[in-house]
Formats: C-alpha cells, sequence, structure tokens
C-alpha cells in the first residue's frame, strides 16, 4: 500500500509523526459516505459564505449545495465561482470529489474483495 507520507517525503515534504492528513484518510476508509456527505455540507458552507455578495447566481444555501454536490461527479451546474476562494473549493471537490463518490457507492464491496485477496 502507498503511504503517503512516504509519497510526501520523496518529494522533500515532511510531515509529523501524527498529521490530520491520517486521521482523514482512516475517517474516509471507515465510513465513505458519511464522510462524502460531511464534505460536501461543509464546502456548500463555505461556497455560500465566499460567493454570496459576488455571485449572483448564488442566492441561497441551496445553490451552494448544488453546485458542491455536482462537482462531485460531472461538474455540472448553473453555478460557476467568481471569487477566487470559490474557485479553490471547486477545484479540491472537482480533484477529489469523484475518488469519494466511488469510494462512497463501492465502500464495503471493496473492502469485503481486498480481505479475501489477501486471505
Amino acid at each position: 500500500m502507498i503511504s503517503l507520507r512516504n509519497e510526501l517525503k520523496n518529494l522533500g515534504i515532511e510531515l509529523p509523526e501524527s498529521s490530520p492528513l491520517d486521521a482523514l484518510a482512516k475517517l474516509i476508509e471507515q465510513s465513505p459516505a458519511k464522510t462524502s456527505l460531511g464534505i460536501v455540507a461543509a464546502s456548500a458552507v463555505l461556497f455560500y459564505r465566499v460567493e454570496r455578495d459576488f455571485n449572483p447566481k448564488v442566492n441561497d444555501i441551496y445553490d451552494a449545495l448544488l453546485y458542491c454536490a455536482t462537482c462531485l461527479n460531472v461538474g455540472y451546474a448553473e453555478v460557476h465561482p467568481r471569487t477566487p476562494m470559490g474557485k479553490i473549493i471547486g477545484t479540491i471537490l472537482q480533484t477529489y470529489g469523484p475518488a469519494l463518490a466511488a469510494r462512497a457507492l463501492d465502500g464495503k464491496r471493496t473492502a469485503c474483495r481486498h480481505s479475501t485477496e489477501t486471505a
């Protein structure tokens, strides 16, 4: 299994022994659906806060939720980020969202498959 810490170390980035990334990776592995929902909810709140005064298409939290939820799969919505922070949120969601969504939908089956392959 590839370790994120080792990969970052190869790039010259040292992480402390206990990092929030390790905790996040364990949380995603244990409960991918809850993690995905939490990330969508948190990103929708952040997206709404940074876009509401600058984006005429973000009128309420539901507009932000629609944008953030679509970033996990097809990345299509009538809403497009206008602020730098909104663009960062969208980029992160569109980069990691599909993997999170796939893991959430295939979580238990993948875990069972790995356990039978190693046995």
